[in-house]
């Protein structure tokens, strides 16, 4: 019976330990994370406004590469795209707005990793994952999530495709940078590297 107990307070002491460390998440990065606050991707203006509010100010101009209409609107600490009348670019400094994973400004980077997959044997220094390498060029293979730092600041970037790569890609891996991707970045900054700024965006990452 005495066996019996001790094994029971040893069984919930590891529970409880390991309740208390942070889960490390296993999924990569895609574009059904992008979002602030409750706005997402591909959202409209009129449902941006209505769970933002009314901007600030207004633009509207055309991209070059494409001819797409585009328009800007500027909030507090807030800039967000719109082409073609969906929302494909954001970007901010406002430490209250939530972003994809609930990460925000202020967030350290142990914090920002914990929140993407991460490979425990990286393939190579600052490739957090990736679906392999480009032999022409070197970069890794989208989905992928890349740390760069110089110093004190920092970069994460993740890109993954909004479809799965056809034939072209698979024939010539280089050529994905024509596909459109989902990116997300996150720039750090100061001693602790604590997050000063995050973007997000929709398209391709070459024309």
């Amino acid at each position: 019976m005495r066996n019996l107990k001790r094994n029971i307070a040893l069984l919930l002491c590891t529970l409880l330990l390991l309740a208390a460390v942070p889960a490390l998440a296993t999924d990569a990065f895609s574009a059904a994370d992008l979002n602030v606050n409750t706005v997402s991707a591909g959202s409209t203006p009129d449902e941006v406004r209505a769970a933002l509010g009314e901007p600030a100010g207004t633009s509207a101009s055309e991209q070059a590469a494409t001819g797409q209409s585009q328009e800007t609107w500027q909030y507090d600490g807030l800039t967000i795209v719109f082409t073609e009348g969906k929302l494909s670019d954001a970007q901010w400094i406002n430490p209250a707005l939530i972003g994809p994973r609930g990460l925000r400004v202020g967030d350290g980077q142990e914090t920002v990793l914990k929140a993407f997959r991460m490979d425990t044997a990286p393939a190579e220094t600052g490739v957090l994952y990736s679906a392999g390498t480009v032999a022409a060029t070197g970069a890794p293979l989208p989905p992928c999530g890349v740390l760069s730092a110089t110093g004190d600041a920092a970069q994460v970037l993740y890109l993954a495709p909004i479809t799965p790569y056809g034939a072209d890609v698979q024939a010539d891996p280089s050529s994905y940078v024509y596909q459109s991707h989902a990116s997300l970045t996150l720039t750090l900054s100061g001693g602790d590297r604590t997050v000063s700024a995050i973007r997000w965006s929709l398209g391709a990452l070459a024309e």
